[in-house]
């Protein structure tokens, strides 16, 4: 048999399993998760179609049915290299980089959209790059690699004003906003941040816009711009009002009552954070709640209100014990023991101690756990019990 018949067979072959282990894919998915792109890919008249298809498969399977969506980028990549799709290929490459970022597989996800970017500069699409870019512009920044992430931040920002698409310039802003914030360089953060929020009011993307001013506020929190936080929270509490988005009013009051703490406004403080538990309590988001209660317990503690701080502590510790937040628990029984002391009850106060103290050796910080020994060997020599207070 020739060399070359021998290769014909072959690659039949191939071609044979790879079409039955598309049939079941297929048949699988329908039985799993319906998607009309299945009777599209079904009816394909070429491989270029089919590339296509699955390609828009693996977009719409990734969060539903990721291993499937994994199959159908990698269907898609070996039908491109068949027919010399190059564009397909990169697309598949980068569905296939998506979906190992959410599995947290970053180091595999950048080789693929390294792949990716090399084939668009072939193909010297602007937009393709941009795209590649901008992943690779995130992967880093998760890698705490900040001066790689702004690097294909900004391959990926020129890019896109090659094109001049307003939405993917405004996303390249925010990217570039996040690596330089966890870089430190807060002056260029504030700058991309500004621009991103200019191209989204541009564009009348009034829930874009909203998020932009929440996060330069968060942001300002981070930095202790506290005022500059409360005048960008009220700019998104205007815009997040008027669209109704609870959950995201919610976190904005938060914002605001933690910066007017900040600045000494108490009264304010306790008003916001009230605002955002009927918010959370009416969209029954428990564990944002709990950090609320949290907040006001510590804020009516260090204004020496131990009644009212005792109320959100035990509120906080319902729910943190039924959703099993143990590293909130941590600390919040250190304080809750410490309420109980200054209200002239430590028995309670050790049963708080004790418990915590018991959950941080398990899994928190040396720090917190010296602090539990001195509460309670400070609680147990006060009640002279010294033998306790010396242990």
């Amino acid at each position: 048999m020739s060399h070359y018949k021998f290769l014909c067979i072959k690659n039949f072959l191939k071609y044979v399993v790879y079409f039955y282990c598309y049939c079941f894919l297929v048949s699988s998915a329908v039985s799993q998760n319906y998607d009309p792109y299945l009777d599209s890919l079904k009816n394909a008249t070429s491989g270029d179609d089919s590339v296509f298809y699955l390609n828009e498969l693996a977009w719409n399977y990734r969060i539903k049915a990721p291993d499937s969506a994994i199959q159908f980028s990698e269907m898609a990549y070996q039908l491109a290299f068949k027919y010399n799709n190059l564009q397909g290929k990169s697309t598949s490459l980068v569905r296939m980089a998506g979906i190992l970022e959410r599995a947290d597989r970053l180091e595999e996800s950048i080789i693929k959209y390294q792949e990716s970017l090399q084939i668009e500069k072939k193909l010297v699409d602007d937009k393709g790059i941009g795209r590649a870019s901008a992943g690779l512009c995130k992967i880093f920044r998760k890698l705490h690699q900040f001066d790689s992430s702004i690097y294909y931040g900004k391959v990926s920002l020129e890019s896109y004003k090659k094109i001049n698409e307003k939405t993917t310039l405004a996303r390249s802003h925010g990217r570039l906003a996040l690596a330089y914030q966890k870089k430190g360089e807060f002056e260029e953060s504030v700058g991309h941040y500004l621009k991103s929020i200019d191209l989204k009011e541009a564009i009348k993307d009034s829930i874009g816009t909203a998020i932009g001013y929440s996060n330069l506020a968060s942001f300002y929190i981070d930095i202790k711009g506290f005022r500059q936080s409360i005048l960008y929270s009220k700019k998104a509490l205007r815009y997040f009002e008027k669209l109704n988005l609870k959950s995201n009013e919610a976190k904005v009051q938060t914002n605001q009552a933690i910066a007017n703490e900040k600045l000494g406004n108490y009264d304010q403080a306790i008003e916001f954070h009230k605002r955002s538990i009927s918010i959370k309590e009416e969209t029954q988001n428990s564990e944002d709640v709990a950090a609320n209660y949290l907040n006001l317990g510590n804020l009516y503690y260090s204004l020496m209100e131990y009644e009212e701080s005792k109320l959100y502590y035990l509120k906080c510790l319902k729910i943190s014990e039924k959703e099993g937040l143990d590293q909130r628990l941590h600390r919040l029984l250190l304080n809750l023991g410490h309420v109980y002391r200054v209200l002239g009850e430590p028995d309670k106060a050790i049963i708080e101690y004790e418990k915590g103290l018991n959950l941080v050796k398990e899994s928190g910080s040396r720090l917190v756990m010296q602090e539990y020994y001195s509460s309670l060997g400070e609680t147990y020599g006060a009640h002279n019990n010294y033998e306790k207070a010396y242990a």
